[in-house]
């Protein structure tokens, strides 16, 4: 089971060409804890481990990529190039995290998990197979599927559930206790009947069977049992009261136990870019967007929404970050 989460951004000098990989401009890594998916309340954990750097490419960077990423070779000439000094950093910086670790990346297995591993290769480094990683964008795409959705399947049942009463409140309601207190009384009306009528043998032929029923029921005297009958019909009891009060409490209770806000699982993105993702999930439009550390934390904000469902999703999926070589 992951411990550590290291949500894992590059900027770089453009894309994958034909498998001629880009320079790195930008790295970022932002760790959180399992736990802070699922228990954190705010937009963001309180406890971030953060490691940026800025790396200088040796090469052009395009007036196109500036535009997009804001770093230009000039700002980045004081910087220095990816080598075995920016692998201690990330090493020293994995190291002092709790074990297992998984590395997390938005498109990561076809963009960044590739780029980053030649840079390794470059400076003669590998990473350790206990290393792992998922990518973000498969992960958000299992989520949003209509197949094999269990966070919308579990939504749609606590609605469902929350809009009935259950068997045992139902049970609760029935069980008023005017049944056994008319069964009694309805007892001794009968047993007072057949003493007054003196009747021994009253189930003896049909006609004193009529007889009976016909002129001692409705006559009956008004006696306490009488009484009580009459009271019973024409009052609920303080206890079906009660019971129905409570268990009213209860059913607002359920209607409020909701899921981690899932409005958002009604329909899919726009497009499964990282900015629409965000913004149908958060809401808003993505912060920062285009730098290391900015997408980060919008990844995080992602996975905090998604809940247990991502922790299940990259246990389940995780695999050695060494494995994505191109």
């Amino acid at each position: 089971m992951i411990h550590t989460f290291i949500f894992f951004d590059l900027e770089t000098t453009g894309l994958i060409k034909n498998k001629t990989m880009p320079k790195i401009t930008e790295l970022s890594l932002v760790a959180v804890s399992r736990s802070a998916i699922c228990d954190t309340k705010d937009a963001l954990p309180r406890v971030l481990h953060k490691l940026v750097l800025s790396i200088f490419p040796n090469e052009h960077i395009s007036r196109k990529v500036e535009n997009l990423t804001g770093l230009s070779n000039e700002k980045l000439k004081e910087v220095q190039s990816f080598t075995c000094e920016t692998y201690n950093l990330v090493i020293n910086f994995i190291n002092q995290l709790t074990p297992p670790t998984c590395f997390v990346a938005y498109n990561g297995n076809k963009f960044d998990y590739p780029i980053f591993l030649w840079e390794l290769q470059n400076i003669n480094k590998v990473v350790s197979e206990d290393i792992l990683s998922i990518d973000m964008l498969n992960l958000i795409k299992d989520f949003f599927s209509i197949k094999g959705n269990p966070l919308k399947q579990e939504n749609v049942t606590q609605v469902n559930a929350s809009n009935r009463l259950n068997t045992e409140d139902i049970n609760t309601l029935l069980d008023d206790g005017c049944d056994k207190i008319l069964s009694d009384a309805l007892d001794n009306v009968i047993r007072n009947s057949f003493n007054s009528n003196n009747e021994n043998k009253i189930f003896g032929n049909e006609d004193r069977k009529s007889k009976f029923y016909s002129n001692s029921v409705p006559n009956i005297p008004q006696t306490s049992c009488y009484k009580k009958i009459q009271e019973i019909n024409e009052k609920t009891p303080e206890n079906q009261i009660i019971k129905f009060q409570n268990s009213n409490a209860k059913f607002k209770n359920r209607k409020n136990i909701t899921k981690r806000r899932l409005n958002f699982t009604s329909n899919q993105p726009s497009n499964f870019k990282l900015s629409s993702v965000y913004k149908h999930i958060i809401g808003t439009d993505i912060d920062n967007a285009h730098s290391a550390e900015g997408d980060c934390l919008s990844m995080i904000r992602c996975a905090i929404e998604l809940g247990n469902f991502f922790n299940e999703w990259a246990d389940s999926y995780a695999v050695p970050l060494m494995n994505h070589k191109l």
